[in-house]
């Protein structure tokens, strides 16, 4: 979490924005600002990568142009190959009906009555081909509209070495501006946050919660049970992990189990017998909060353990 956002604010100093910016106007200085939380802009400069980080801990400016996205109309990955093998993107459903809808746009903007999409969850995974797979005609970066048009941005070639100035940032207002000063990052009267918070805050960052990682299932024995292991998520303070199981079927609502563990994070499900396919996923619960992730990747155990010769 320091280490992206000593980065992105170092990437501001360089020129860079949330989502990249191009002049669309011949002979004009006047930028057009691209929005923020892009799943095709592979960046530490997006908030949906400064505290999360790319590929699960890498640091990193976008290294290459992807191709543009309706959200009207979305493509079954991104191209060309994206450098991250991973993405992010919000759905208007949550993966197998568990998790807590973003309480924020991704920008930190509230969400209104107006809005295309009113209740949007956080999604993760491959980005070619896109898994779990998003939705044609939803806000998948969550800024409260539809865009035809959300173009990739190479930052690498893009950073402006003179150092414009970034001192004075206020974080915590919404609506200022870069320097907290009146003067906007460019100097040609644009704001380059658009509507969402100057930078990102606790508030912004704690919208979502984010799922467990790298969950895995051993069956073990004696007596036969199912051993589940997971990792934490990338970012913020979680006070509890629930456990979905489904019975040859897929894990639903209400949670099998609920556990508090720091760490090893570790559930043993011992309520189990021969001739069934037991599949689980596990989700976060923020600490102080009910807002709860969307469900972790899915592992099934089809068979009971061979114990003895």
């Amino acid at each position: 979490m320091q280490a992206g956002t000593f980065m992105h604010e170092l990437g501001h100093s360089l020129g860079l924005t949330h989502g990249g910016f191009y002049y669309d106007t011949a002979g004009s200085y006047i930028p057009t600002i691209e929005p923020n939380c892009k799943p095709n802009y592979q960046s530490v400069m997006s908030y949906l990568f400064q505290v999360d980080l790319l590929d699960d801990g890498v640091l990193d400016y976008s290294e290459q142009k992807l191709d543009s996205l309706n959200e009207n109309s979305l493509p079954a990955g991104l191209t060309p190959s994206p450098s991250y093998s991973t993405t992010k993107w919000y759905l208007p459903s949550a993966t197998f009906g568990v998790g807590t809808a973003a309480t924020h746009h991704c920008d930190g903007s509230p969400i209104s009555p107006n809005d295309p999409d009113m209740t949007m969850y956080r999604a993760e995974g491959t980005a070619n081909p896109i898994n779990p797979a998003w939705v044609s005609g939803s806000d998948t970066n969550f800024d409260g509209a539809l865009s035809a048009n959300l173009r990739g941005y190479n930052d690498w070639t893009s950073v402006d070495l003179r150092q414009i100035g970034a001192t004075a940032n206020d974080t915590g207002s919404p609506g200022v501006n870069h320097f907290g000063t009146g003067v906007n990052h460019f100097g040609t009267g644009v704001n380059h946050f658009g509507t969402g918070v100057a930078e990102i805050d606790r508030q912004t960052a704690n919208s979502v919660t984010r799922p467990p990682r790298k969950l895995m299932a051993n069956v073990t024995g004696p007596p036969n049970a199912v051993q589940l292991n997971w990792m934490s998520p990338t970012f913020g303070q979680i006070g509890a992990y629930k456990i979905y199981r489904g019975v040859d079927a897929p894990p639903a609502p209400p949670a099998y189990a609920t556990v508090s563990l720091f760490p090893p994070l570790t559930f043993t499900d011992r309520n189990i017998s021969c001739g069934h396919t037991y599949t689980y996923v596990v989700s976060a619960v923020l600490a102080g909060t009910s807002q709860e992730s969307v469900a972790s990747n899915a592992v099934a155990v089809a068979k009971c353990a061979v114990v003895g010769p």
